[in-house]
């Protein structure tokens, strides 16, 4: 009689390796499946977790989709990572990765930890550092450090807060002082924030950076007022106060600001970079214009689904 032990022991093998193969496949298929719905903001438990639903960016991701230019849609694209960090600054390392662009994301999540904790920059200047990339540290800890300047300016403690910061992020403290000197003192005291600015010497221009900041929003505000605004940016022009940083400055954050508060009006959005630059480099309407649909890329996402809005 045959030996068929040797069969049988194959034939036994080859059904373990059949169901270990399956038993794999399986597992990589729910792990890839998971990786996939967590890249796309798909779990819900995530969700739930972060305060983030999966429809708001879905919905406001499909909006940019229609704008035809590249550039600017990009630009819209950037505006809703911005305002998903805003709104997620307490879980940065979970949810800026997942987005296209999460550089913007920092941004944003930095910007509103100033806004909260400038009062407390440890806990701000900590919550950046857990992010353990260097760049995306830089990113969190400048916006952070700058709006905690911008917020502190208020009561007249910029100057003071901005002598204490770690020199390389001296900068973005003198911009958000600059920042929250112009909210102050503009229009009417116009004169005022000038000076305060031109005490400063080594971190002159950077304040007035920032005072471009709060002009932006003013103009975005109150856009019977951009001819006269534009008239002084032209005098500060020829008096060699300004150079092209604080132009681009100037472009960007008018654009932004334009684009939030007119999102369901871009023309009128367009008509304040149109009036704010005229006479200037073309090249300014062109980042004024993108930097409109960064905004409108915010406020899609913010208003349309009750998110917090920037302070």
């Amino acid at each position: 009689m045959a030996d068929t032990s040797l069969g049988d022991n194959k034939g036994l093998w080859k059904k373990i390796l059949i169901i270990i193969i399956i038993i794999l496949i399986i597992a990589i298929f729910f792990i890839s499946t998971r990786d996939y719905e967590k890249f796309k903001i798909l779990d819900r438990t995530t969700n739930e977790k972060l305060g983030l639903e999966t429809e708001t960016v879905v919905a406001a991701t499909k909006e940019c989709n229609k704008i035809t230019n590249e550039g600017y849609r990009a630009g819209c694209y950037d505006g809703i990572s911005y305002a998903v960090g805003y709104n997620n600054f307490e879980n940065l390392s979970e949810i800026c990765p997942k987005l296209a662009t999460p550089g913007k994301c920092y941004r944003g999540a930095g910007r509103r930890l100033g806004e909260e904790f400038y009062n407390n920059t440890g806990y701000m200047v900590d919550m950046c550092e857990r992010l353990g990339q260097e760049n995306y540290v830089r990113l969190c800890r400048y916006n952070a450090l700058k709006s905690a300047a911008r917020m502190l300016a208020h009561h007249n403690k910029g100057l003071e807060y901005c002598e204490t910061v770690d020199e390389q992020y001296r900068n973005a403290c003198y911009e958000g002082m600059g920042w929250g000197l112009g909210r102050q003192h503009y229009p009417a005291g116009r004169m005022d924030m000038i000076l305060n600015c031109s005490s400063l010497k080594d971190y002159k221009r950077l304040c007035y950076y920032g005072l471009s900041i709060a002009v932006s929003e003013y103009i975005a505000k109150n856009p019977s007022y951009v001819e006269t605004t534009n008239n002084l940016l032209i005098q500060a022009i020829q008096q060699g106060l300004t150079n092209e940083k604080y132009l681009n400055v100037s472009a960007e954050n008018a654009g932004f600001y334009a684009g939030i508060k007119y999102f369901q009006d871009l023309e009128t959005a367009f008509t304040i970079c149109e009036n704010r630059f005229k006479g200037l480099d073309k090249n300014l309407k062109t980042i004024c214009y993108k930097n409109v649909y960064f905004g409108f890329g915010y406020a899609y996402y913010s208003k349309l689904f009750n998110k917090a809005l920037l302070k």
